[in-house]
């Protein structure tokens, strides 16, 4: 990665409380466009190429919120009990947005099930949630009776927008796993890749990345039948991340940081942040989407194979 990326990005963090009529809850993010060649290592447990491209551009626990809603634990935010930062980013030719989060915990808990990254939940790990089209709604926790029938919450469940639970120690097949029941072929390469370490005791130092695809219509059938999002400079899209903190036990939350004060952004897009899409300069930043242009269908079905 390239320092010289930072003087292109020449733009700081701003964040405001945004209430317009089409807007989404919470704070206004930006999300910085990186060219190919600066994308992080999403395999090497080091927060390290973020900051050498992103540099002062992060986030850190002052820009969260945190959740006391009975069911999220609600401890003070303390950095002796958590600390984190987070950088964010995207790129125009995969079409994917970036996230990474270096965080202190003093203490950690997991035992994920290695065949199940949803299984993340109860563990300490962060939850992505990405509105593409910045179209609201709800998208998660159907009810059979109020849409007429399993299917159809089969159908709706995670179509227009999507939840995500990534750990830090990669998990089986899917390090990353999507909140979205039959469309579980969007966790594949190479529309998702996650990874990260954990290392160390009071406080353990654990690293997330990942890199995810936002999907407008997320059909069952796969790509053929989906519309991914459209990532471009300028757009706004809903956006949000949780941090979440496991001290006494697995599934008991002792604390629940996010950009909201509301917590049903799991299941609603409206109450996601807004976020936009910073462009860069440089390399081939603004560059026109190639998943499908210089790959077949076959050789993406392949590459799930790898």
């Amino acid at each position: 990665m390239k320092k010289t990326v930072l003087a292109a990005l020449g733009i700081c963090l701003i964040f405001a409380f945004t209430q317009t009529a089409d807007a989404h809850v919470g704070r206004d993010i930006q999300i910085f466009e990186l060219s190919t060649e600066d994308l992080p290592d999403l395999k090497d447990g080091s927060i390290q190429d973020w900051e050498d491209v992103l540099g002062d551009n992060f986030l850190t626990m002052d820009d969260f919120e945190t959740l006391d809603d009975g069911g999220h634990g609600g401890a003070p935010k303390d950095p002796a009990d958590m600390d984190y930062k987070v950088y964010l980013a995207w790129n125009s030719r995969e079409q994917r947005i970036y996230v990474g989060v270096d965080r202190t915990d003093n203490i950690y808990l997991n035992n994920v099930n290695p065949d199940e990254a949803l299984d993340g939940w109860q563990w300490d790990s962060i939850e992505v949630y990405l509105d593409g089209d910045h179209s609201g709604g709800q998208y998660n926790l159907f009810s059979a009776d109020d849409v007429g029938g399993a299917d159809q919450v089969q159908i709706l469940q995670a179509r227009q927008a999507q939840q995500w639970l990534i750990v830090p120690e990669s998990t089986g097949d899917h390090p990353a796993g999507c909140f979205c029941q039959d469309k579980k072929w969007a966790e594949d390469s190479p529309w998702t890749d996650a990874g990260g370490m954990s290392e160390g005791s009071d406080p353990v130092h654990t690293v997330f990345e990942v890199a995810l695809t936002a999907w407008d219509d997320l059909d069952s059938e796969g790509p053929e039948t989906s519309t991914r999002s459209t990532l471009e400079a300028g757009k706004i899209i809903g956006f949000s991340l949780t941090i979440n903190d496991f001290d006494e036990a697995p599934a008991q939350y002792h604390a629940t940081h996010t950009f909201t004060y509301v917590g049903d952004g799991y299941y609603q897009g409206g109450s996601l942040a807004d976020a936009e899409l910073v462009p860069c300069t440089g390399g081939d930043c603004g560059s026109t989407p190639t998943a499908v242009e210089s790959n077949t269908w076959g050789r993406i079905k392949a590459s799930f194979k790898d």
